[in-house]
């Protein structure tokens, strides 16, 4: 999710301002306002809206002002002004417009600054890793080489830091010559002209910023760095084979690229020291703890049923989900656990599944839908939920909206032949009691067609309450609604896709 004006929250679309809405960062980068932010935590769901990380935190000031951003919104709004204030005459507008640009380069000067705390705290982490490759050597003298060698990647690695670290020095003191400028400035052809280079300075900022934290930290070094010096520190026979950069490359996982420096350097330490050896079993799935979590969140778990059928095993929003099983190699460094076991935690009594839709070639958002115990058609919908039979929900298209804008608004989709009308039965023989007739409300899921039918995996979600009794019902919504309902604005249905679905294990 991204807004088209970098002054406007890409949630409620609207501009940002010094009071209700003004930008917060999120820990995994992304800024959405005050406002928004607030709602997430009060719905218990604060994930991020942008790249589905979740975050914990009880209140919107645990996440910091984005001052940047705000210093660079002032700045394009005395940008977007300056045209007016300069045929009103440099004399009356002057002074605003550089108390403008001074606060915006404060706000660039403190983005320099974070770039530094990060990239001092790495030299000093590259630095201690270079003391204990040092002593590895003195201890192990067979391992000599191979810690050399490290010891040498970690010097280039920490000689690049210092270069970059005097680069940005460099590019700070050229900020505050211009910032002692703008004090100089006695002539509307003398504004306009600090006024460019301030905004070539400003852009320049943007992309040095960008380009380093990219840069850091490279990932292979510090592979090779964790493996090589663990491997020594157990003793040199473990180490036989293992160093030269093949088993490095194993286990490689890169971490995201929106976090910060240091947070980036600890993902790698702790993914590195999980080995590729650490088993996990169905039960230390559950508590979610020590490695198994590590192993969780790197994507290295995952259920499989025979030798070609496997499904991811993921953690969102604190819950573990498993995807729908898919045909395709188990990944190499996986820890695998049998399809049907991992099943065995869902509590037949109360079962969240999930479906994610997505159109326009991005995920929306995802639906977890509550299905009804002791139902046939509930039973069904979990099977092209998980994909155990073979078919699944997972790639078909939304078919219609029925009622449009009117009571008993509904989307029905779940043709998983995509043929739109062929035969869609799963499971034969279903059978559904009176007590599934009900008047529907908003999220109530039911069989578009009844349980004797050939189309009866197709389903309906109601979006809107409706005014009569209907049979067939199996579930319902219980969060991302809203994600259906901006399903039925979209101008085209049939566009709408279930890009991935799968069933919530309980913790």
């Amino acid at each position: 999710m991204a807004a088209n004006n970098p002054g406007e929250c890409s949630v409620c679309l609207d501009s940002y301002n010094e009071r209700e809405r003004r930008p917060r960062s999120l820990p995994c980068g992304h800024a959405f306002c005050s406002s928004c932010v607030t709602d997430l935590i009060k719905r218990d769901k604060l994930t991020c809206p942008s790249c589905r990380v979740s975050h914990k935190a009880t209140s919107t000031s645990q996440f910091p002002i984005c001052y940047g951003m705000e210093g660079l919104i002032r700045a394009l709004k005395v940008h977007q002004v300056a045209p007016t204030a300069a045929e009103q005459g440099v004399d009356e507008n002057l002074r605003s417009l550089l108390q403008e640009q001074d606060y915006s380069m404060d706000a660039l000067d403190e983005v320099y600054q974070h770039l530094l705390d990060q990239l001092s705290m790495y030299e000093s982490e590259l630095a201690h890793r270079q003391d204990d490759h040092q002593g590895l050597i003195t201890k192990l003298q067979e391992l000599m080489e191979q810690n050399q060698a490290i010891t040498r990647l970690l010097k280039d690695e920490q000689d690049s830091v210092e270069a970059v670290m005097k680069d940005i020095d460099d590019r700070r003191n050229q900020g505050h010559i211009l910032k002692a400028c703008l004090a100089l400035v006695t002539t509307t052809q003398e504004a306009h002209a600090v006024r460019q280079d301030f905004y070539t300075y400003k852009l320049s900022t943007q992309d040095l910023v960008h380009t380093y934290q990219q840069q850091f930290p490279d990932v292979d070094v510090l592979y090779r760095s964790l493996r090589v010096r663990e491997s020594s520190k157990r003793t040199a026979a473990m180490m036989t084979g293992g160093t030269d950069g093949e088993g490095v490359a194993s286990i490689h996982q890169l971490p995201p690229s929106h976090i910060s420096i240091m947070d980036k350097v600890n993902h790698i330490t702790l993914l590195a020291r999980v080995s590729q050896t650490t088993p996990l079993s169905l039960e230390e799935l559950r508590p979610l703890i020590g490695p198994a979590r590590i192993l969780v969140e790197a994507g290295w778990v995952v259920a499989v049923q025979g030798h070609l059928r496997c499904s991811t095993i993921t953690l969102q929003d604190s819950q573990l989900h498993l995807h729908t099983l898919r045909t395709r190699p188990t990944p190499n460094n996986a820890r695998t656990l049998e399809h049907r076991a991992v099943m065995g935690l869902v509590d037949p009594t109360s079962t969240l599944v999930f479906l994610d839709l997505g159109w326009g070639g991005s995920t929306k958002g995802t639906v977890y839908i509550r299905l009804s115990p002791d139902n046939g058609l509930a039973r069904q919908f979990l099977l092209l939920c998980t994909g155990e039979r073979g078919p699944s929900y997972a790639g078909t298209r939304m078919l219609e909206v029925y009622n449009k804008g009117k009571p008993g608004e509904r989307v029905c989709g779940g043709d998983y032949d995509n043929v739109g009308e062929g035969v869609a039965r799963l499971l034969p023989g279903l059978q559904v009691g009176p007590e599934y007739r009900k008047t529907p409300t908003a999220g109530t899921v039911r069989a578009e067609y009844g349980p004797a039918s050939d189309n009866n995996a197709q389903f309906c979600i109601f979006t809107r309450d409706a005014d009569w009794k209907i049979s067939f019902a199996f579930g319902h919504v219980e969060r991302g609604l809203q994600v259906v309902r901006s399903a039925v604005k979209h101008s085209n249905i049939k566009e709408v896709t279930v890009v991935n679905c799968g069933v919530v294990l309980p913790l």
